[in-house]
């Protein structure tokens, strides 16, 4: 229970973290990897939330677009 909240906090923050940057920076790259980041840390969020489909699914998205 308690590693559940903690791994649902450190992805949260994580996601909310990376999507800060994205608007915060001003290199093109930069921004496009802190969006992945956040939406791979928002499928993390998923898996720690013990929804296994959304969370692959959400990885799964996030690695075909950037490919």
């Amino acid at each position: 229970m308690y590693a559940q909240a903690f791994f649902v906090a450190v992805f949260g923050l994580a996601a909310i973290g990376f999507g800060v940057v994205v608007f915060r920076t001003s290199s093109m790259m930069r921004s496009a990897l802190a969006l992945l980041f956040s939406m791979t840390a928002v499928g993390c969020l998923f898996l720690a939330m013990q929804t296994e489909f959304l969370g692959v699914l959400q990885i799964m998205i996030d690695r075909k677009s950037v490919v």
